[in-house]
């Protein structure tokens, strides 16, 4: 492994560990924020949780468990 993988995935878990609560879409509704900031939270939330959930499939296909 190459030290620019080893770095890559040094920050694909930084990312991981850093992910943010999933914004709850009430504070937009009730005015708690605007949907920009909204919209901008959920997409940094969603962003990790899909490269898990790719990482998890790949994973249990691997294994022979999907």
């Amino acid at each position: 492994m190459t030290d620019e993988q080893v770095e890559l995935l040094e920050k694909i878990t930084e990312a991981i560990e850093a992910q943010p609560a999933k914004p709850d879409y009430h504070d937009y509704e009730y005015g708690k924020c605007s949907k920009d900031d909204y919209v901008a939270q959920y997409n940094k939330w969603a962003a990790v949780d899909n490269f898990v959930t790719a990482i998890t499939q790949y994973d249990l296909m691997k294994n022979g468990r999907l």
